[in-house]
């Protein structure tokens, strides 16, 4: 027999048993077949997905499946362990799997991509995620809430200043790369107003004495090569590969900044069994420090410390910055949204200059509804993780919907196994017409204002998740947010460039609103033009 006729044999043969194992193990109602639910998800149904599946598609193909197949929950079976898995793309059945965290269970596999460092708050399950968020809860708080305000006025104001000279010398309008613009803001606030540092756009470069990068270097160029860090062995570092190289020494550098901080915090921290909201530092990064440190019972190592302020700066600077960058997009795509946040600004703030200007503080933020309905529209439209996976401990059901033969959609239970991997398709619930209307395409922020007679669905906007592990920064991340879409939209007017501009607008919608999935959704470069008003 030759190689050609053995490898057939084997191929056909290895077919015939995955075959075979499918058909023993898939039972009725099965719909789709997936690969990989984990962080480089790619799903199948029945036919093979369109070209680009690597950009955003696979999101867009997994949510038209609910439709095409007419249910909210869609059971399947990964072709080459016999896995079962379902997809959830149903607001009532992924809020009952994320309050009870006994019955299903975090996948840690899954954010292994983000546990490198040590485990962490987000990388954990069980008693070991306990002791990590019982630490990691109390390093937020409203003296932490106000200071992030304060910084946020800050920090804007610095990077407003050589935009209105560069304005003025330009003749009244200016574009900028807003990708870059909020990944560097972002950077700057979460550095101060979490971690005690003071960046600026003449600071941001500076390395400190001993190190080959500056800090914002080293996360940067970590959080873009945190897959080589992952999937490439670590016998591979040692060739003279340049990207590996790259991100070795990233992850090195971060790594030494990163204790530095710690010893630097000890070394002036608050007494032991000082209050955490009376302390005199109101930072996240020295009231992780200080919080651990007084813990009476099983305290974080300093590789769980480390890899916790590795996951609050990805969390707190990443996240934040892509949906701020959607979020201007989305404005200058619709000016007559941008005119009604810069009315609600303009009467908060009825000068962009002075005593009232500079000196905003947080109880500002309650003032800022429409700001708040832009912010969680965004996310709707453009959650930061599109999907997120559970297991199921025990022999259960879940709810769900159906539609019938006259097109009629109605309540069902869906029989699920232990042991069966449950993926959360937040983008589908998000666009789901069932919670949000056949307008949920349409980036609408009036959906998100409760009025009588209406109030909008929380069970379907699940951008930070919900039950015991939703996300410790909810606020922290709303409330910087708020802030920086109010202060601008009040001091600028911001369009599409005059190249995107005199494109279709569905054409601009496509060009500005483009994404990839990574750790987070990933705006492409949005280039954008402002104007002062």
């Amino acid at each position: 027999m030759s190689v050609v006729q053995a490898a057939t044999a084997l191929s056909a043969a290895y077919a015939v048993f995955v075959v075979g194992r499918l058909l023993a193990k898939r039972e009725p109602g099965d719909r789709l077949i997936a690969i990989n639910a984990g962080p480089l998800a790619m799903p199948i149904s029945g036919f093979w997905p369109p070209k680009g599946w690597l950009g955003n598609s696979w999101a867009h193909f997994l949510r038209a499946a609910f439709d095409r197949f007419g249910q909210t929950v869609i059971p399947c079976i990964f072709p080459l362990t016999a896995e079962r898995y379902i997809y959830v793309g149903d607001a009532a059945a992924c809020k009952m799997i994320m309050n009870d965290r006994h019955a299903f269970i975090k996948d840690v596999k899954a954010y292994a991509v983000i546990s490198f460092f040590g485990e962490n708050i987000v990388g954990t399950e069980g008693d070991t995620w306990v002791r990590h968020r019982s630490i990691a809860r109390k390093s937020f708080g409203e003296r932490n809430n106000a200071l992030l305000w304060t910084e946020t006025v800050r920090t804007l104001e610095d990077w407003f200043a050589p935009w209105d000279a560069e304005i003025g010398a330009q003749g009244g309008k200016i574009t900028a790369n807003l990708t870059e613009s909020m990944r560097d803001i972002t950077l700057f606030i979460i550095a101060s107003a979490g971690f005690g540092l003071q960046f600026s756009r003449t600071t941001l470069g500076e390395k400190r004495e001993g190190y080959a990068l500056p800090f914002g270097k080293a996360l940067f160029t970590a959080i873009e090569t945190m897959f080589h860090r992952v999937l490439a062995p670590r016998w591979l570092y040692s060739l003279p590969i340049e990207s590996l190289r790259k991100s070795d020494e990233a992850y090195s550098e971060l790594q030494r900044y990163i204790k530095q901080m710690i010893a630097e915090a000890r070394a002036s921290g608050a007494a032991p069994g000082a209050d955490a909201e009376s302390s005199e530092a109101a930072d996240l990064f020295r009231r992780l420090v200080d919080a651990n440190d007084e813990e009476q019972g099983a305290r974080l190592t300093d590789d769980e410390l480390l890899s916790n302020i590795y996951v609050f700066f990805l969390a707190g600077h990443e996240t934040s910055a892509h949906t701020l960058t959607f979020a201007f997009a989305l404005l200058a795509l619709h000016p007559e949204v941008q005119d009604k946040l810069y009315e609600e600004a303009k009467r908060l703030w009825p000068e962009d200059s002075g005593e009232q200007w500079s000196t905003s503080k947080l109880p500002d933020y309650n003032r800022l509804e429409y700001a708040l309905a832009v912010f969680r529209e965004t996310l709707r439209l453009f959650p930061a993780e599109v999907a997120m996976q559970r297991v199921s401990v025990n022999d259960t059901t879940l709810p769900s919907q159906i539609r019938n033969a006259a097109g009629q959609w109605q309540p069902a239970r869906l029989p699920v196994k232990a042991g069966t991997v449950c993926v959360l398709d937040i983008h589908a619930v998000h666009m789901s017409p069932l919670d949000w209307g056949e307008d949920a395409e349409r980036f609408r922020p009036e959906r998100f204002i409760d009025s009588p007679g209406y109030e909008w669905p929380r069970d379907a906007w699940i951008p930070f998740t919900g039950g015991p592990h939703v996300c410790l920064g909810q606020r922290f991340a709303t409330v910087e947010s708020v802030c920086i879409l109010a202060r601008m939209a009040r001091k600028y007017r911001i369009s599409p460039t005059p190249e995107i501009a005199k494109l279709p607008k569905d054409e601009q919608w496509r060009r500005l609103t483009k994404w990839t999935v990574g750790i987070t959704s990933t705006p492409g470069r949005v280039d954008l033009s402002f104007e002062k008003r």
